[in-house]
């Protein structure tokens, strides 16, 4: 018996056939490296110009092609086009190859990359492996996700193959996750070469070896860190031009900063680096910046803001790094490229903005130096949207003589003819000198007692102690992964029945603290509070994901289904998931990863995506009573926020700026997401701002997004006050987006948009107010173009705020729409006849809408608002009991109705259509025009 179970074991070994024998941890495996890393001083293995460079396929029947269609090809004018033949099960490996007569030595050369585009498959994954063959028959492999129908890099450290020297065979092998057979399967492959790793984290084998001596250093890397043994005089250097999606030559004028993370062993008290550009490849004396060094105290970011150097022009090709004032070690853990606020000359800071009653008061202060006779202090209104107007092109609001101290206190909370305040209002300040020119006085700035005038009707507290995640562990160093730092204090706080976690800012210190992480999840009763001065920020090093792998790019697949983001199934920043209690404040930022990348093969928006890791940076599931407060998120390239099931919820003062990528929606309040306020939110983005979405079997989303579509999953009683949404910066969202995606619900009150109000806000964008009909998830194509295809949508209340853009809804008739902004809603009263219960209808009292077609009205009043022409109209209904009909102008106000249901308008006008009974049923209620 035994014997033949050892005959069974060889068979299946035998039968593995193309995949790897060498795995696992007795023998080593390839390690994907894609989007991480660049190759230097590359040896092309095939270009595939030509010929398909003896390249032949296992598949029986495969056909290999060369293909120069215009925009197929990765790198050159052509690539090698594989078709495989159709009815395979899709998880089988499809594979194309080359044998070698004589071995190749790849012992210099220890990475591999090639470019690959598949078609899409019947299962939502892909998958490429790369197999390395010796004369021996040994087999070493690596295997890499990728995403079908866009080209891609895919690059494998194979420092660990045992046979670098002997290499008789490589194979290129694709397959799908699915069972079901695949037809139409079309890759093509391009660029294939290796080379050398050009890794500035510094976790490849052998990535030191790109640093350039200058002098006589010693140079050598240990656990992703490079050590540097220098004396006065020398330093390193190193060339980036032509680095893998110019992730490491990026443009100066778009990435101003090189930020080095790194240990000072030494008695230099300073580090100074030089640049060239594709511009000038030499270094030149001019092009350099010098910064301060702290001693021994760990990891420190030095940055060097490039943005006053007038040579920081074109992109980056060399920096070389020389420490200054002593000799030493430094230890280098990290050298990225950084966006930062462009340097400039500023005369003071504003101190304060506060509201008191119907007047704005704003205080500053002054440089001593900016203090002149005859100067004054301008306060003007600059919305985001005119951030590119000069300062004496914007409204001026107020001003003041220039002090020390200065205080103006006579502008007035209120703009738009008086119908709105300023608390949406972001304002600038400067110092006008008597020459006439301006000298900024601080930032941008809006006012900071804004929760004096809108109140947060869902309060809760939070009770317990405060646990620092310095106690856990935390560095907030800006390198060190704190995630299982901070997550072990949240988890803490929980276990201690509630508390406040908090990520402190630098004592003393106005530098900005950052810690470093990649998922957190908020447990019941915890806060978690981001303090002023601090940045919590996703960490963009793959290394730092050990409880799943991430995807990189914008988006994946999910065959016939659109829409799907990578932020679905990669997991949330911070995810409030089956709890409650839960709250988020602290007056510090959240700041998303925006690693830099340009994926020349990519002519789509997501084309600087393909090398960053996108995730939500706070999504709510299956949670009630949550508080968001006072705090920024910037550089997301995808939606800012989801809320998914989501109750009893207050968002103030969260601001949504700085986007990196398009679908940057703000607030996406999704399926059963009910009672929510949003209070003086400021969201400046290139896609939908509030997002307003009742769907019914939508397919997305990952493992933490579950989707239940047995209850309730309308979206209701939502406000929007006093915030300013811009959804125009770069796209063309909708700055209220009403999205109506349940259709197929078989139950249509499950799946309305109801009770929804917008008061004092700036609107701006493709539409300040809008909807996306056509419901995507129906197996019907999606064009926004089928009109009667959305869910009910009733109750808008909207009135006065600012529209900057145009409204429109595209078809979409809403029943008791109330607005000032010139929308109309329904012009006929919405499930006349009650097939869909309720839907559409609002009612105030007690009713039984149990019985499909039939409304048993208790005791109160069934309504609907519909939009009428001006004329003579009659009520019609069918039912029995006590029943009367009412009509009311959108204002309240009665409109008389005669015993036979007739009433007149004298003027076209939204009308309320109610039905009052007791102990009554109604079956059907229609309103028609007497002719």
């Amino acid at each position: 018996m035994r014997k033949n179970f050892l005959y069974i074991i060889l068979f299946l070994i035998l039968e593995m056939g193309n995949s790897c024998l060498l795995t696992g941890s007795t023998f080593p495996s390839g390690i994907n490296v894609s989007n991480r890393c660049s190759l230097v001083e590359k040896v092309v293995l095939a270009s595939w110009e030509d010929s398909i460079e003896g390249f032949l396929s296992l598949d029986a029947g495969a056909e290999l092609n060369l293909n120069n269609s215009l925009q197929s090809y990765y790198e050159g004018e052509s690539c090698l086009e594989i078709i495989f033949p159709d009815g395979i099960s899709a998880d089988l490996w499809r594979t194309v190859y080359k044998n070698y007569t004589d071995p190749i030595d790849l012992s210099e050369t220890p990475m591999m990359q090639y470019g690959i585009l598949i078609s899409e498959g019947p299962g939502r994954g892909c998958h490429t492996r790369l197999t390395l063959k010796s004369s021996d028959g040994k087999q070493f492999c690596g295997e890499a996700d990728i995403i079908p129908t866009l080209w891609q890099s895919v690059i494998f450290d194979i420092h660990e193959c045992p046979f670098l020297n002997d290499i008789v065979s490589i194979e290129i092998s694709v397959n799908n996750d699915s069972h079901h057979l695949w037809s139409g399967v079309r890759c093509m492959v391009d660029g294939f070469s290796a080379g050398k790793p050009l890794d500035l984290d510094f976790e490849i084998p052998d990535s030191e070896a790109v640093l350039r001596k200058i002098g006589d250093p010693d140079i050598y890397r240990s656990k992703g860190i490079v050590s540097v043994d220098f004396k006065d005089g020398d330093a390193i250097e190193i060339e980036t031009v032509g680095s893998h999606n110019n992730m490491y030559s990026p443009l100066l004028e778009q990435r101003n900063t090189v930020m080095i993370a790194l240990e000072n062993y030494s008695s230099a008290d300073s580090l100074r680096l030089y640049f060239a550009t594709d511009n000038n490849r030499d270094i030149m004396p001019g092009n350099s910046k010098t910064v301060a060094m702290a001693g021994s105290s760990g990891l420190q970011l030095i940055k060097f803001n490039l943005s006053d150097k007038s040579g920081a022009k074109g992109r980056l090709s060399k920096i070389r790094i020389e420490p200054v004032g002593g000799c030493g070690t430094l230890n280098i853990d990290r050298i990225s490229f950084e966006r930062e606020d462009v340097i400039c000359h500023n005369a003071g800071e504003i101190t304060s903005c506060k509201a008191v009653d119907n007047t704005v008061t704003i205080e500053g202060c002054i440089n001593g130096c900016y203090v002149m006779e005859g100067g004054m202090i301008e306060v003007r209104h600059a919305p985001f949207w005119q951030s590119e107007l000069p300062f004496d092109s914007l409204e001026k609001v107020g001003e003041c003589q220039a002090r020390s101290n200065f205080k103006i206190t006579d502008i007035p909370n209120s703009r738009h003819d008086g119908k709105m305040s300023h608390l949406s209002s972001r304002f600038k300040a400067a110092l006008r000198l008597p020459d006439g020119t301006t000298v900024p006085v601080g930032e941008p700035f809006f006012i900071e007692n804004w929760s004096d005038f809108i109140d947060n009707p869902y309060s809760f507290s939070i009770s317990g102690s405060d646990y620092s995640v310095n106690d856990f562990g935390a560095k907030g160093d800006g390198i060190t992964n704190d995630n299982a730092a901070i997550q072990r204090a949240i988890d803490t706080a929980f276990s201690q029945g509630g508390g406040r976690v908090i990520l402190n800012c630098w004592p003393n210190e106005k530098s900005e603290r950052q810690y470093i992480a990649t998922n957190l999840e908020l447990r019941r009763n915890v806060e978690l509070v981001i303090e002023c001065g601090v940045i919590l920020r996703q960490s963009p090093r793959h290394a730092h994901y050990v409880d799943y792998p991430p995807e990189y790019g914008h988006d994946n697949v999910i065959p016939g289904v659109p829409w799907t983001h990578c932020m679905y199934t990669n997991r949330p920043f911070i995810l409030a998931k089956d709890t409650e209690n839960v709250k988020i404040t602290g007056g510090g930022k959240i700041r998303m990863d925006d690693t830099y990348s340009e994926n020349p093969a990519w002519l789509h928006y997501a084309r600087t995506c393909s090398d960053r890791i996108h995730i939500v940076p706070i999504a709510v599931c299956n949670t009630r009573h949550v508080e968001i407060c006072d705090i920024d998120i910037v550089r997301c390239s995808n939606y800012h926020t989801i809320f998914y099931r989501a109750d009893s919820v207050f968002i103030g003062n969260l601001k949504m700026y700085d986007v990196s990528c398009l679908s940057g929606d703000g607030l996406s309040f999704g399926n059963a997401v009910t009672n929510v306020r949003v209070a003086r939110c400021v969201f400046e983005s290139n896609d939908d701002g509030i997002v307003l979405c009742s769907s019914y079997m939508d397919p997305r989303g990952g493992d933490w997004r579950e989707r239940v579509d047995s209850i309730d999953s309308s979206v209701r009683h939502i406000e929007v006050l006093s915030s300013y949404i811009d959804s125009s910066r770069g796209g063309a969202g909708k700055a209220i987006a009403i999205i109506p995606w349940g259709s197929t619900n078989p139950r249509q009150d499950f799946s309305e948009i109801d009770d929804i109000e917008v008061r004092d806000c700036i609107l701006r964008g493709g539409h300040s107010i809008g909807t996306w009909p056509d419901n995507p998830f129906d197996g019907k194509p999606f064009d926004n173009t089928e009109t009667d295809d959305y869910a009910p949508v009733k109750n808008l209340r909207i009135f006065d705020n600012e529209y900057l853009s145009s409204l429109e809804l595209n078809g979409v008739e809403p029943t008791t729409l109330l607005t000032d902004c010139g929308l109309s809603g329904a012009n006929r009263i919405k499930n006349n006849d009650f097939t869909d219960r309720l839907a559409y209808w609002s009612y105030v009292g007690n009713m039984d809408d149990s019985v499909i077609g039939e409304i048993k009205i208790i005791e109160g009043l069934i309504y609907q608002g519909i939009h009428l022409d001006a004329g003579h109209y009659q009520i019609e209904w069918n039912g029995k009991g006590e029943i009367f009909q009412e009509v009311k102008d959108m204002y309240g106000n009665r409109i008389e109705v005669y015993d036979n249901g007739r009433f007149v308008l004298v003027a076209p006008m939204t009308v309320l259509i109610g039905i009052r009974g007791r102990d009554a049923t109604i079956t059907t209620v229609s309103v028609n025009k007497i002719e």
